[in-house]
């Protein structure tokens, strides 16, 4: 492989963060509608699979700058792990597995320590949560590296 011109350089920069973009913004837009949303209600109106799972420990809103900060940190993670060697390698199928499996993972980290030292922290949920990430993460990796390819 042959030494880039500052050209092909920029291309391959500003292609980077076109897939960060518009991963961020799909990740992030999905799971607070879908999630976040859900979580900070309030026991009384959360729905059934949160009662008696997570109703006691919510807090009574969402913390923005935790919030903010997983983004930043999960997207980085997606784009560096699974975005990026898609769009080196050209195969947006790789974004689809590496970001399933990094969805897998990272809310497999979250869900089984809750289940560990969390009282009535349910089976369920963790399967919920697990599959959600890695859905999520897959899709929004896949669409992004396929929007990249097609701008670029």
């Amino acid at each position: 492989m042959g030494k880039r011109s500052p050209g092909e350089q920029f291309n391959e920069h500003m292609r980077i963060r076109c897939c960060y973009k518009f991963q961020s913004e799909l990740t992030t837009h999905g799971k607070t509608i879908c999630g976040v949303g859900i979580h900070a209600r309030r026991r009384t109106t959360a729905p059934r699979y949160l009662n008696g799972s997570r109703g006691e420990a919510l807090h009574e809103g969402i913390r923005p700058l935790p919030a903010a900060l997983f983004y930043l940190v999960y997207m980085g993670g997606v784009v560096w792990f699974a975005g990026w060697p898609a769009l080196r390698d050209g195969t947006p199928a790789t974004a689809f597995v590496n970001g399933a499996i990094l969805g897998f993972v990272a809310y497999g980290t979250y869900e089984l320590t809750s289940w560990t030292v969390m009282r009535d922290w349910h089976p369920s949920m963790v399967a919920l949560d697990m599959a959600w990430g890695a859905t999520l993460t897959a899709m929004a990796t896949w669409g992004g590296v396929v929007t990249v390819r097609a701008i670029g």
